[in-house]
């Protein structure tokens, strides 16, 4: 079944009706929900973000190990 986008047509963009709910939801949010909800939506961002924190857990382990010896 096709779904009909309406479109909202402000001074200068045409809103559909994803982008106007997203916008809605984000109204009062901080600055990082936003971040980690587009983040989130990125595959490759989510990825990005594996990697740092297995890199920091690296960095940490590493250094418990040194005190440790």
């Amino acid at each position: 079944m096709a779904t009909v986008d309406k479109k909202v047509e402000t001074d200068e963009f045409l809103l559909d009706e994803k982008t106007l709910r997203e916008i809605e939801t984000m109204k009062g949010a901080g600055q990082w929900s936003i971040v980690w909800r587009r983040i989130k939506k990125d595959k490759m961002g989510m990825l990005g973000l594996y990697i740092v924190l297995f890199l920091i857990m690296m960095a940490l382990v590493s250094w418990i190990l040194l005190l440790v010896d």
